[in-house]
């Protein structure tokens, strides 16, 4: 079965071919990297499967190259550790090469911007990890 992908006037993109259709984020939040465009909702739900992953956000940064790059932010359970290298081991085979992060942040779970109503701000973490990688 492909999959059909519409976006609607509220700019969230929605799979049409399943039942119930599955929403699955904002179009202003998905990376391009490449002209390949990646809904950072998939990179996540992978990512909450490994174990010891307590929080986790992807969102993009520039790139010269492929225009955007995929960075996950990510916060541990205690007493786990994380590398960059374990993420993308764990997500080879799992979803599309291109949609690996090649960027990690491991920050403590209280370090995540919320929005009152208890979203991450990821407009504020893209600004955040241009800054700290370099990127700008």
């Amino acid at each position: 079965m492909s999959v059909a992908w519409s976006t609607f006037p509220n700019k969230f993109a929605c799979c049409r071919n399943v039942s119930p259709p599955i929403y699955t984020c904002c179009s202003r939040l998905v990376v391009i990297r490449g002209g390949e465009k990646i809904h950072p909702v998939e990179v996540e739900n992978c990512l909450f499967k490994m174990e010891g992953i307590q929080n986790v956000s992807i969102v993009g940064v520039p790139d010269t190259r492929f225009g955007e790059q995929v960075c996950a932010w990510v916060s541990t359970k205690s007493g786990h550790q994380v590398s960059l290298e374990d993420i993308q081991g764990f997500c080879k085979g799992k979803i599309a090469h291109y949609k690996v992060p090649r960027y990690l942040i491991v920050v403590d779970h209280t370090e995540f911007p919320l929005t009152p109503s208890g979203k991450i701000q990821k407009n504020i973490l893209r600004e955040r990890a241009k800054t700290m990688l370099r990127l700008e």
